[in-house]
């Protein structure tokens, strides 16, 4: 179980640092968070070594936090993101209904000006 923490906490320490692909770290983190802590368990019973556990352990919950900070970081310029394609198509309405009154009222000066 030690093994497989430690390892799972490795490849999610990796993962984690990669952008947009970080939060895919949870998936690994969450399943050696769980290996690690039945791995400590299991050494307190049969009085083996818990070394590898507790290594892995730790690895997962710095991979856990990371990700979570990917997960925060990448929900919020979302929400950014959101916001400002609200503002941009306000902002596009706004020019094409002014372009659109340019227009109208440039045609119209064009029909009233007396033809030579």
């Amino acid at each position: 179980m030690g093994v497989a923490s430690l390892v799972l906490g490795i490849v999610a320490l990796i993962v984690a640092w990669i952008p947009c692909v970080g939060v895919y770290a949870l998936l690994f983190s969450v399943l050696g968070l769980i290996l690690g802590a039945v791995g400590i368990a299991k050494a307190k019973k049969t009085g083996q070594g818990k070394g590898l556990s507790v290594a892995g352990l730790v690895c997962n919950i710095i991979a856990t936090v990371i990700a979570a900070i990917w997960f925060f970081v990448m929900a919020k310029s979302a929400s950014a993101m959101d916001d400002f394609s609200k503002e941009f198509n306000k902002a596009v309405q706004e020019a094409n209904a002014k372009a659109q009154s340019a227009a109208a009222a440039a045609e119209k000066a064009a029909a009233e000006a007396p033809k030579k």
